[in-house]
């Protein structure tokens, strides 16, 4: 049994995701509180459900940097399809 196995790839896939967290901040207005806390750093904070997802513009990116496409694909890596025929 001399079966081949594909040899794995790692990739890179940007993903992004929301949290919710609370700053306390001691202002004169809610206005300077907003200011105020523009300029703090991020607090600790809890995912928000539901807000993960692939970023596909650059995962598309990634994959024709690092030399990881694999046709067929889905478009978008350069020249369209009708330049492609012509």
């Amino acid at each position: 049994m001399n079966e081949k196995v594909p040899k794995k790839k790692e990739y890179r896939v940007p993903c992004t995701w929301e949290t919710y967290g609370l700053l306390y901040v001691e202002a004169e207005s809610a206005e300077q509180a907003k200011i105020i806390a523009d300029e703090m750093p991020l607090p600790s904070g809890d995912y928000v459900d539901g807000s993960w997802e692939i970023d596909e513009e650059m995962f598309e990116y990634f994959l024709e940097e690092d030399g990881n496409l694999e046709p067929p694909y889905d478009g978008g890596f350069g020249i369209s399809d009708e330049e492609e025929i012509k």
